[in-house]
């Protein structure tokens, strides 16, 4: 492909996606939509890539719910979170990025890079949730911010700008925004259990702009109290107010327990968190393994399928996107 021609696309796809932010006509909105997969089909050379951009269009022109998605994602954030977000994410990861995976793929001792890479910078947390996978994991060794960088820039060399930082609890690592503001090129997804987001923080994330915090909730009040400590819920309930304020992008991350399956795969809990400003909802299921270990919060195959079920009654019809990380596993290859 032209370099040239290569980059004035990706400026253009920038360009409408910044003016669909001011758009109120809905048959505008999608013309434009339209007008960015095709550009966007240009840039990605890997058809894999192009066939799913075609089928976003196709669901766009079929008004799905996901066109409610993108016009939330666009209208409402703080503009240099929307710009930096869709820079990162979509251009960088989904685009530019997809061509250079495919590159070192092609290289005579290549292979081709996962589509992201999951790292822990602490497993320092000042909380001690009972069946927390890390909880059995030493407190006194992280990741240096050397080492943290090292990983990053070989990660990018692969084409891998999409990073899902996990723990420990990353806001409790002192120099977490120093990593996220060098490392300006790519997209954190952030694991969190919410409790140390405030105002200065929430500032600082939409200043870096390349952050989207995903907090971990347990379903309402006692659920996530019995589990994350009395109080938690209403620190969770005020972090997500003070983010949404800052206009910052951010999603819920559950798990599904024995306990909780009925309240988290509900239409009332999954309204609860779109009217909070959730665009993402991220599905776990537990696993007995780190810290006190219960069997008996497994959830069931019956519950484990109503999840399946559930979310694929939501996609079609809720405001958020949803990912779920077991189910979802035979859709993406693993």
């Amino acid at each position: 492909m032209n370099t040239n021609s290569h980059r004035m696309e990706v400026y253009a796809i920038n360009l409408l996606m910044a003016g669909m932010a001011h758009l109120t006509n809905d048959a505008l909105f999608k013309l434009t939509y339209r007008t960015i997969t095709k550009l966007a089909e240009k840039v990605a050379q890997k058809d894999y890539y192009v066939r799913w951009i075609r089928r976003i269009r196709d669901l766009f022109d079929q008004e799905h719910p996901s066109l409610e998605i993108t016009k939330r994602l666009l209208r409402y954030p703080n503009p240099h979170h929307r710009r930096t977000i869709i820079q990162t994410f979509i251009i960088n990861q989904l685009l530019l990025g997809t061509n250079k995976r495919k590159a070192f793929a092609e290289k005579p001792e290549g292979f081709y890079p996962p589509g992201f890479l999951v790292i822990s910078p602490t497993m320092r947390c000042n909380l001690r949730c009972f069946g927390c996978y890390a909880g059995s994991y030493s407190k006194n060794e992280e990741l240096s911010f050397d080492t943290v960088d090292r990983v990053l820039n070989e990660a990018k060399e692969m084409g891998m700008y999409f990073i899902t930082v996990s723990g420990g609890e990353p806001f409790y690592r002192e120099d977490i925004f120093d990593i996220f503001q060098k490392h300006n090129d790519v997209f954190f997804l952030v694991y969190t259990h919410g409790g140390l987001i405030n105002e200065k923080v929430a500032q600082k994330i939409v200043s870096v702009g390349n952050v989207l915090p995903c907090i971990s909730i347990e379903g309402f009040r006692e659920d996530t109290d019995r589990r994350r400590g009395s109080g938690h819920f209403d620190r969770v309930m005020g972090a997500m107010d003070m983010l949404r304020q800052a206009g910052v992008i951010f999603g819920y991350s559950a798990t599904q327990t024995r306990e909780n399956s009925d309240t988290i795969t509900s239409d009332e809990f999954v309204h609860f968190m779109a009217e909070k400003g959730c665009l993402l909802g991220c599905y776990f299921m537990y696993v007995p393994v780190g810290r006190e270990p219960n069997l008996e919060l497994m959830p069931t195959h019956a519950q484990r399928d109503h999840l399946r079920a559930s979310l694929g009654q939501w996609r079609n019809s809720k405001e958020i996107l949803f990912i779920d990380f077991w189910n979802d596993g035979p859709v993406v290859g693993g």
